[in-house]
């Protein structure tokens, strides 16, 4: 047996779908798989027969097959002779410290590859960061073997090879002990399994290893060509859309036709390709949409479809539409005078009756005062406080105000499966609230990145009409690494123009205090002011208790902040529940009682049913109101001794009553009411319990602390729990 037949069976017995691929060193056919049909290997691990056929053969490179069916197992593959594996190292230890030490690092001919596993699913390969090698003029260079069609950029031309990837879902990889390729660290019998937080860190590494920016001049081709005209009035390239003919424009640019599939798709290869039976650059659908596989058909870009007049553009006129749209005119495309499409585009300035009308003459409000509409605003506090999940709340609370529209959740930072657990506890459900995906089917939007904006620009566009409000989770995760970026308030004022003034709906930053945050609100924030300055309006939320949160209006540029009534939000069940402050002013007397009672059960553990009678009655609630507000705050009651209480369901329970425990009613924070005399009445009456009170069993708030808290109850904020956080901590003054 062969050694590479030996690694193949024990790769096997780890776990791995095996394939035996052709040496990286043999010539047209390097690493190319050795047997036919392979791709069923993509879904199931070869039998041991079957492996032993295949590497009992010498002249073999040994490949394993990466993604769900060997265990979710995914490679980064660093090629340029490993150009970027340094930088990428060190950022990685930087911001995970032991992370590196964890992974698989194998050596290859001009390149590494890194292996892991992921607790979840992985997606396709990915390309994440490119070289950028100045070479001396146009044309094709050469560069560790392969030729590389030069791009212009500044005047100066260049090579930019692919210096970073992912091997993920249905790929393989070719690894040790293949020739060529070495082990650097572990081997892959001791794979890592890692989270999906610490493949967001490795992925963000390595894209902020890319050295090549594209100038991108032309609108997202994908969706083609879409002016606006007047009526009766065709444009050039819009008639071009229609009957252009793009097979005549990639003949002329050296584009060689080289087959169709059943479907009727057409395959070109680039120009000086040769031809080769099933070889292809690029496919064109229906005459019209033009897609673009490699990455040596400059102007043209690997991945882009482009229809007749973008593809017109690109190759006639170097990506000026305007020239386009005038070179088409003379042709005879289009109809109406051409001028009056240029007057429209032209820069013009707005009176303030413009923009009234454009934005409206008064700020609108979702979620009481706490988001503007159609402006930027942050929500910000402690780590684990609870920000994420008032969020969704405010999301939820969006869409009962409204009947039609969209609400969408970014999630910056990647992994989405907390927020899919909390959707799922909030009722979330909606065709109308959704979580914006990208095209590569992960999650993380690095809003530094040109092809970010676009995918967030295009998904807005896509959505039900009108975009009602976006909630990004979390600043911290819209560029690599952090929030303590000077750049970082650019990036958030690119985003507020695509969000809030593009497409009109609110946006609302999650932002997260520093670990020793101390002081005025707007002091706590992590990173600079330059944050602060990209928004309208800021909202912190605080910890009253183990299981309530006020979220107070810390700044803003839009209302008086300080005359805004902060709201409060406590646990419910498992759910959470949005009120007002008690003292803000109620517009009808449910808010009264509602606020009062809120007040009353968050500040005591338990009350004597006699004295919330009794006490409601002075403040003019009759009973079956207070019935009816205790059953929607969920308020239990029991009784104990002949006398019944109602127990607040947003602090700990107080255990059972006895004498050392027992506090009087003048000790009962938010009751006026009488030391510890009942009402007088019959309390069956009111479904509560038979007899009259004289004193009261419960305990002051104050005594309380995060350790009485029963954790094995589900709560939608995890409790509220935040035990090194303690209340004192949270007084500000505001």
């Amino acid at each position: 047996m062969t050694s590479l037949s030996k690694a193949a069976h024990y790769y096997r017995e780890c776990g791995y779908s095996v394939l035996p691929t052709y040496p990286y060193n043999s010539g047209k056919m390097a690493k190319r798989p050795c047997v036919g049909e392979w791709k069923r290997f993509q879904s199931e691990i070869p039998d041991k027969e079957t492996v032993e056929n295949w590497f009992s053969q010498n002249g073999r490179a040994l490949a394993v097959i990466t993604g769900r069916v060997s265990g979710n197992l995914e490679a980064i593959d660093f090629d340029c002779d490993r150009r970027a594996l340094a930088g990428w190292s060190s950022k990685v230890e930087e911001h995970v410290p032991g992370l590196l030490k964890r992974l698989v690092v194998e050596y290859s001919p001009h390149g590494a590859h890194v292996f892991y596993r992921c607790e979840q699913p992985v997606p396709g390969n990915q390309d994440l960061a490119f070289a950028s090698i100045q070479v001396d003029g146009p044309g094709e260079h050469e560069y560790l073997g392969k030729k590389f069609a030069a791009r212009e950029k500044d005047s100066r031309h260049f090579i930019t090879p692919k210096m970073v990837e992912t091997r993920g879902e249905g790929a393989y990889c070719i690894t040790y002990p293949s020739e060529g390729y070495t082990p650097k660290q572990r081997h892959l019998g001791v794979v890592p399994k890692i989270t999906a937080k610490e493949r967001d860190v490795l992925i963000r590494a390595a894209r902020d290893c890319n050295e090549w920016m594209e100038q991108k001049t032309e609108p997202p081709p994908i969706r083609g060509y879409h002016p606006s005209q007047a009526a009766g009035e065709m444009l050039p390239g819009a008639d071009f859309d229609a009957r252009g003919d793009v097979r005549e424009i990639l003949r002329a640019h050296g584009w060689i036709p080289n087959g169709t599939d059943k479907d009727g798709r057409e395959f070109y290869l680039r120009p000086g390709k040769t031809v080769t039976k099933g070889a292809k650059s690029a496919s064109l659908m229906d005459g019209r949409a033009f897609h673009v596989f490699t990455e040596s058909a400059v102007p043209l870009e690997k991945g882009r479809t482009y229809f007749p007049f973008a593809l017109f553009a690109a190759l006639e006129h170097k990506g000026d539409y305007r020239e386009a749209a005038r070179a088409l005119a003379k042709k005879g495309y289009g109809s109406g005078p051409t001028k009056n499409m240029a007057e429209r585009r032209k820069s013009r300035g707005l009176t303030l009756g413009d923009l009234e009308k454009k934005f409206s003459q008064k700020v609108e409000w979702h979620f009481k005062t706490h988001i503007p509409k159609g402006m930027p605003s942050i929500w910000n506090g402690r780590e684990k406080i609870g920000k994420s999940s008032l969020c969704l709340i405010g999301g939820r609370e969006i869409l009962k105000e409204t009947s039609e529209g969209s609400v969408v959740w970014l999630a910056t930072e990647g992994a989405v499966l907390d927020t899919v657990h909390k959707m799922q506890r909030f009722g979330l459900d909606s065709p109308r609230f959704v979580v914006a995906q990208k095209s590569d089917e992960g999650f993380r939007y690095s809003l530094n990145q040109e092809r970010d904006l676009k995918e967030l620009d295009d998904l807005l566009t896509e959505l039900p009409q009108p975009i009602l409000a976006v909630f990004i989770d979390s600043i911290r995760g819209m560029q690599p690494f952090g929030d303590n970026d000077d750049k970082i308030g650019g990036i958030m004022h690119r985003v507020n123009g695509i969000v809030c003034d593009k497409h009109g709906a609110a946006l609302v930053y999650i932002d997260h205090w520093g670990k020793t945050a101390k002081g005025d609100l707007l002091d706590r924030n992590v990173g600079t002011t330059s944050k602060t300055a990209a928004v309208r309006h800021i909202v912190s939320i605080l910890r009253q208790s183990a299981h309530t949160r006020k979220m107070v209006v810390a700044s803003s540029n839009v209302i008086n902040h300080e005359s805004i009534p902060p709201l409060i939000a406590y646990e419910s069940e498992n759910d959470i529940v949005i009120s007002e402050q008690p003292g803000a002013a109620d517009n009808t007397l449910q808010e009264k009682c509602e606020a009062w009672m809120i007040d009353v059960f968050t500040k005591n553990a338990e009350v004597p049913a006699a004295d919330m009678y009794t006490e409601g009655e002075r403040r003019g609630f009759r009973d079956s109101l207070l019935r009816e507000i205790k059953s929607r705050l969920r308020i239990q009651h029991v009784t104990r001794n002949r006398r019944s209480y109602w127990v607040s369901p947003y602090t700990p329970d107080s255990g059972d009553s006895n004498d050392s425990n027992t506090v009087e009613s003048s000790n009962i924070k938010g009751l006026e009411t009488v030391g510890g005399v009942g009402r007088g009445k019959n309390i069956d009456k009111r479904t509560d319990s038979v007899g009259t009170v004289g004193g009261v069993g419960g305990v002051d708030l104050n005594n309380i602390t995060d350790s009485c808290v029963d954790t094995s109850i589900d709560r939608p904020f995890g409790g509220f729990s935040s035990p090194s956080i303690k209340a004192d901590e949270e007084e500000v003054v505001i």
